[in-house]
């Protein structure tokens, strides 16, 4: 299954943070087998990226919807 969101933590898409990434993906959206992230787009002046993850589904898996935002806490609004 895939499923697209769209992330905040740009930093974590460093090769070299690969692991923080999966877990950090995990932790938030509760999928525990992710085979492989794709970087769709990345917009840096939001300082988020748009990720499809691939992963393996099990029967207690529940779609919930296609995108996840997460509001970034800036007091600069």
């Amino acid at each position: 299954s895939t499923k697209t969101i769209i992330y905040e933590k740009i930093d974590l898409i460093k090769p070299e943070n690969h692991a923080e990434l999966i877990n950090d993906l995990q932790q938030r959206t509760g999928i525990t087998k992710i085979r492989s992230i794709e970087i769709a787009e990345i917009d840096f002046l939001k300082d988020t990226c748009q990720l499809k993850i691939f992963f393996e589904t099990t029967d207690k898996m529940v779609n919930h919807t296609n995108y996840v935002a997460h509001k970034k806490d800036d007091d600069d609004d």
